[in-house]
């Protein structure tokens, strides 16, 4: 599933890829998406998972109120959870979950269920604000 969903998605997003990232490399580098996505499953920083949710970011919610409190909320939790989890020693487990909700929330976007996409990335954070107590 995983790789029909990269070859779908590459076609969508050589047309609408933003041509440059907005978030700076260096404070991606303490978010779990991408630690979980170059870390844990050694993928480029410019892989399609990452470069799917940074445009689905910057092309969908930071045009709502709503989704820019999401993201903003993100960047504040995202170096407090990425402590976290490497100081657990289910760390793997924990990485293995993020990465299987970044390829559903990719899947949704690229089915334009960008609702739904939504809807996982907040039961996500939900799930692990609850496991971590933050």
């Amino acid at each position: 599933a995983k790789k029909a969903i990269k070859k779908t998605a590459a076609k969508t997003l050589k047309k609408s890829a933003p041509k440059k990232a907005t978030k700076k490399k260096k404070d991606d580098l303490m978010c779990f998406l991408t630690t979980a996505c170059v870390q844990q499953y050694g993928l480029s920083d410019r892989c399609y998972e990452l470069n799917s949710l940074r445009h689905y970011r910057d092309e969908y919610l930071l045009k709502t109120p709503e989704g820019k409190h999401l993201v903003q909320e993100y960047y504040a939790l995202a170096p407090k959870i990425v402590k976290r989890i490497f100081s657990d020693p289910k760390k793997e487990s924990r990485f293995s979950y993020i990465y299987h909700q970044v390829l559903t929330s990719c899947e949704a976007i690229e089915n334009q269920k960008l609702e739904k996409a939504k809807r996982v990335y907040k039961h996500m954070v939900t799930t692990l604000r609850q496991l971590y107590a933050l």
